[in-house]
């Protein structure tokens, strides 16, 4: 008796544990999806934006993200002398298309967690969507205009936030449940 007791313990310890793994979301993305990520991570290496001004080269997607976030905070501490041309409802605009990147980013950590937020990744991708234009006012103000960068950008995360898998539809993320 104690024999057979001894070989059901060896074999219950010799036998796999069940899967209790629950699979990832990441390995479950469309192709679509990861060419958005690969698209908008390349678009901060090539020329995204140039300046009207003679003699000026492009910036790339990189300056442009730091800029956009680091310049504002400057205006707003006056720790940088800024020019005369710096209004308020410029840096506004410059401070909203860098939150951009910072916005795209919590969706995209939203989109590849096993335990998505659907009401708060649509209000993330509406406020993206939203905040498109706040580039064009900088466009403007700043005498600039679009490189090939900011569309591969700019595509990449429209191919990220609308072609991830697992998500709930737009219209019922954007609904309360009734019983």
């Amino acid at each position: 008796m104690a024999q057979e007791i001894t070989a059901r313990n060896r074999s219950s310890l010799s036998a796999s544990p069940p899967n209790t793994t629950t699979p990832s979301i990441t390995a479950e993305q469309p192709r679509a999806f990861w060419a958005g990520f690969i698209i908008y991570a390349v678009s901060f290496f090539v020329p995204a934006v140039a300046v009207m001004i003679p003699g000026t080269s492009s910036l790339s997607g990189w300056f442009c993200a730091y800029f956009s976030l680091s310049r504002p905070l400057e205006f707003v501490s006056g720790s940088q002398e800024t020019g005369p041309h710096s209004s308020p409802t410029e840096m506004l605009a410059l401070f909203g298309s860098g939150m951009i990147n910072v916005f795209f980013l919590f969706a995209l950590h939203l989109i590849l967690s096993n335990r998505p937020r659907p009401v708060v990744l649509f209000s993330l991708k509406v406020l993206i969507l939203m905040s498109f234009p706040l580039c064009w006012v900088v466009f403007h103000h700043e005498k600039m205009y679009p490189l090939w960068g900011y569309f591969l950008w700019i595509a990449g995360m429209l191919l990220v936030l609308f072609k991830s898998k697992g998500q709930a539809s737009h219209a019922s993320a954007a609904t309360p449940r009734t019983p």
